[in-house]
C-alpha cells in the first residue's frame, strides 16, 4: 500500500471521527447512553446539544424511571434519573424538582443520610435555583434534627434574609 493511500485513509478516518463526535444524539436512548459515559459535570452540555429530544415524553419517562427505582429499591438509579430530569429541566427552562422531591421523600422516610447527600448534590450542581433554596431549607431541618442548632439557625436566617418563606424561616431562625 502506498504512503499516499495510507495518509488518505488516515485523513478520512480523522474527519469522520470529528464529525461523529460533533453530532447531537438522534434519539433519547442514544443521548442517555452518551451522557452516562461521561462524568455528571458534562451531562448538561450533552443535553444542551440534544435539546430537541427533551420533550414531554422524555420527562414522563424520567419520572417513570425515578418511580421504578424507588419502588424496586434501586435508589442509585432513581437518583441518577432525578439528576437527568433536573438537568433536562434546566436546559429547557422549566422548574427542576426531581431531586428535591426525592430528598423530601427520603426525609419523610427518615433516611437522613440520603436526604443530606441529595441536598448537597443540589447545592453543588444547581446553586441559585428555587430547588437550591428548598434544599437549603431541608439542610436547616437536618441540622435541627441532629441538634446542630447554631448551623440550623444560620441556614434558616440566610433563607429568611433572602426572602424564602419569611414567616416560617424567621420563626425557625
Amino acid at each position: 500500500m502506498s504512503l499516499k493511500r495510507v495518509l488518505h485513509y488516515a485523513i478520512i478516518g480523522f474527519v469522520l471521527g470529528i464529525a461523529t463526535q460533533a453530532q447531537a444524539a438522534t434519539s433519547q436512548v442514544e443521548m442517555l447512553r452518551e451522557m452516562f459515559r461521561k462524568p455528571a459535570s458534562e451531562w448538561k452540555q450533552v443535553m444542551q446539544e440534544s435539546r430537541a429530544l427533551l420533550d414531554a415524553n422524555f420527562f414522563e419517562n424520567v419520572e417513570k424511571r425515578v418511580r421504578w427505582g424507588i419502588e424496586n429499591n434501586h435508589v442509585d438509579d432513581a437518583f441518577r434519573f432525578a439528576m437527568v430530569g433536573d438537568f433536562g429541566s434546566e436546559v429547557k427552562g422549566r422548574p427542576a424538582n426531581y431531586r428535591i422531591d426525592l430528598a423530601e421523600l427520603f426525609l419523610k422516610a427518615e433516611n437522613r443520610t440520603m436526604t443530606g447527600q441529595i441536598v448537597d448534590n443540589i447545592l453543588l450542581t444547581s446553586p441559585g435555583t428555587p430547588a437550591a433554596r428548598r434544599a437549603m431549607y431541608l439542610r436547616g431541618e437536618l441540622y435541627e434534627m441532629d441538634k446542630q442548632l447554631y448551623q440550623a439557625h444560620q441556614a434558616f436566617r440566610e433563607l429568611a434574609e433572602s426572602g424564602y418563606k419569611p414567616a416560617d424561616t424567621w420563626y425557625k431562625a
